[in-house]
C-alpha cells in the first residue's frame, strides 16, 4: 500500500469519486483503489490525476517534494520544455510568438535549476 494525496486533492476540489472517475474515464471503484493505495500510482496515472485535479503530479505523492515527487516534477518540467520546443519549431516566422515561447522556455529552465541541488 502506498500513501498518496489523491483523496485530499479530490475532496479539496469538491469532487466525488464518481465525478473524478468520469473525468478520468474510469470507474469510481478504481478511484477508490488509487486513493487507498491498493492500485499503484504509475506515472501515467499520476499525470492523468494531476491533470484532472489541476495539481502537479508530484504533489499527489505522500511526501510532496520528496525524492519521488522531485523526480516527477522534473519529468513534468522536461515534458513542458519539449512541448514548448515543438511549438517553437512551428512558429519560426512569427517573431512575437517565438519571443513569448522563448520566455516560457527560460521560465521552465529556471524552475528546473531551482530544483537542482547546489554544488
Amino acid at each position: 500500500m502506498t500513501k498518496n494525496r489523491v483523496r485530499e486533492f479530490r475532496e479539496a476540489r469538491g469532487l466525488s469519486q464518481e465525478q473524478l472517475g468520469e473525468l478520468l474515464g474510469t470507474e469510481p471503484s478504481t478511484v477508490s483503489r488509487l486513493e487507498r493505495g491498493d492500485r499503484k500510482l504509475t506515472e501515467p496515472w499520476l499525470r492523468r490525476l494531476g491533470k484532472a485535479l489541476d495539481v502537479p503530479a508530484g504533489e499527489l505523492l505522500a511526501e510532496a517534494g520528496g525524492k519521488d515527487g522531485a523526480k516527477l516534477d522534473v519529468e513534468s518540467e522536461l515534458k513542458a520544455l519539449e512541448d514548448l520546443i515543438a511549438a517553437l519549431r512551428l512558429v519560426r516566422t512569427n517573431e512575437s510568438a517565438t519571443a513569448a515561447l522563448l520566455d516560457a522556455v527560460a521560465d521552465q529552465v529556471g524552475k528546473l535549476r531551482a530544483k537542482m541541488p547546489a554544488g
